[in-house]
């Protein structure tokens, strides 16, 4: 977990950096979208009809998640809006909520694992995330950015159209051309394949967006020491939200831990998606800062805290 986050995530970042010191005003226009669709190929191949079934067979903490993450985060990254954030240019504000608004992250069944939670509950909720968004993602960007900038709603759409459906029909040609004449070896060498391809995309993502605007944390190096407590501060809030519902609702241990999680992390590359279209990269940097590069480690610090108090507990 850790060298991934440093071999994908930190490392082109600072590569995109230092790209942008000695070449600055060099665009990679339209590539963001391209490689965000392959990003998402891999966890789109793994969907069938089971899906609806697990998911009415855990309606209530699915129901939990889907509050936190698209009710009570928009609101909490409202209040951090005019109170961290306050004062702050509008393409911070634009991109720590495009962050906010949309939950969702497959690693978050890997964290609910670690904590020995019910890994199942992220990954359903992260699969059905995409047909939730749709929804709420133009509404909230209307609701909490519409009074300080002009939303893009058709843009926004067609991002969601590029970004989740150019995938899903590649993935069902996959399954159904590729996978289902292979051999078992087969259709596990295409998977690993495609989780190696989709990785690269994802660094190349991360490249870019730093590559392009990271002239901007030359310019203000006070930005990331502004937004990244304030990410802290949004997961930190949505996973205590997590914990106070689990309670009222009589959940598990291992449930709570998955309605925490999954209510917490959020969708990077969908928001990275909507602000590189429908806004600019100087979004896509806020989201880029609030995502992976700090998303990550207060997940990994979070599951290391809980395992140090579990041992002592147990000694």
């Amino acid at each position: 977990m850790r060298f991934n986050f440093l071999f994908f995530t930190l490392l082109p970042a600072a590569l995109g950096l230092l790209f942008n010191y000695f070449f600055p005003g060099i665009h990679f226009k339209g590539l963001i979208l391209l490689f965000l669709m392959v990003v998402l190929l891999p966890q789109f191949t793994e969907w069938d009809a089971s899906i609806l079934r697990d998911v009415l067979t855990k309606l209530k903490p699915l129901s939990l998640i889907v509050v936190i993450g698209f009710l009570l985060s928009p609101l909490w990254a409202y209040f951090i809006n005019n109170t961290l954030l306050s004062n702050s240019q509008i393409f911070v504000v634009v991109g720590f909520t495009l962050f906010a608004v949309a939950p969702g992250n497959l690693l978050a069944t890997v964290f609910t694992d670690i904590r020995q939670g019910d890994a199942s509950l992220p990954l359903l909720f992260y699969t059905v995330s995409y047909l939730l968004a749709l929804v709420f993602v133009p509404l909230w960007s209307q609701l909490l950015l519409g009074k300080i900038v002009p939303i893009p709603i058709v843009i926004i759409m067609r991002s969601f159209f590029l970004v989740i459906g150019v995938p899903i029909i590649v993935a069902i040609f996959i399954r159904r051309f590729l996978l289902r004449n292979a051999t078992p070896k087969g259709v596990k060498k295409i998977k690993s394949i495609l989780k190696i391809v989709s990785s690269l995309c994802f660094a190349a993502i991360f490249f870019i967006i730093f590559a392009e605007r990271g002239g901007l944390l030359f310019s203000q190096p006070g930005l990331a020491v502004k937004i990244i407590p304030a990410a802290a501060m949004l997961m930190l809030a949505c996973m205590l939200s997590g914990l106070a519902l689990s309670k009222i609702f009589g959940l598990s241990r291992a449930a709570t831990e998955g309605v925490m999680i999954a209510g917490a992390t959020k969708n990077a590359f969908l928001g990275m998606a909507i602000a590189a279209s429908a806004f600019s990269n100087k979004e896509a940097i806020v989201v880029a800062l609030c995502g992976p590069l700090t998303q990550l480690p207060f997940m990994i610090f979070y599951v290391t805290i809980m395992g140090i108090m579990m041992k002592k507990i147990r000694m």
